[in-house]
């Protein structure tokens, strides 16, 4: 970018992704403490299916911990990888929303809400301002 060309503005959309991603990474390090300090059970979390122990859960929320931090500096500060990024991963997120009540994951109605929700949100990344946006 030359001097000539004035800096991309974080569309509003980008900056509460990156806020909620930054928050959600925090709160998933808050419930990875605890499950690894054995403060919270396994058995009576979302994780009850996976056969995750208190120590395995932890970890791969840790790992998710990662994701989520590089995904909401990406974002926030427009790198370009960082549209690609989450571009992967909303798309992930209807995917493994699709194959849910397949599996027994979640209920169907809820599935299905997850879904539209994913949807409307990756229609909203696709967007050209959004994407103009990380072109810098």
């Amino acid at each position: 970018m030359d001097a000539s060309t004035p800096p991309s503005r974080r569309p509003l959309g980008v900056a509460i992704f990156a806020a909620v991603g930054a928050i959600g990474a925090v709160a998933a390090i808050a419930v990875a403490v605890g499950l690894f300090l054995g403060l919270i059970d396994a058995a009576q979390t979302a994780l009850l299916g996976t056969g995750l122990s208190g120590v395995g859960a932890a970890l791969a929320l840790l790992a998710y911990t990662t994701f989520a931090l590089v995904f909401a500096y990406g974002i926030w500060t427009l790198k370009r990888w960082g549209w690609w990024f989450g571009l992967v991963f909303l798309a992930g997120s209807v995917v493994s929303d699709v194959i849910a009540p397949i599996a027994g994951w979640q209920p169907p109605l809820l599935s299905a809400a997850f879904v539209a929700v994913g949807l409307l949100v990756l229609g909203y990344w696709l967007r050209p301002s959004v994407r103009t946006a990380f072109r810098s």
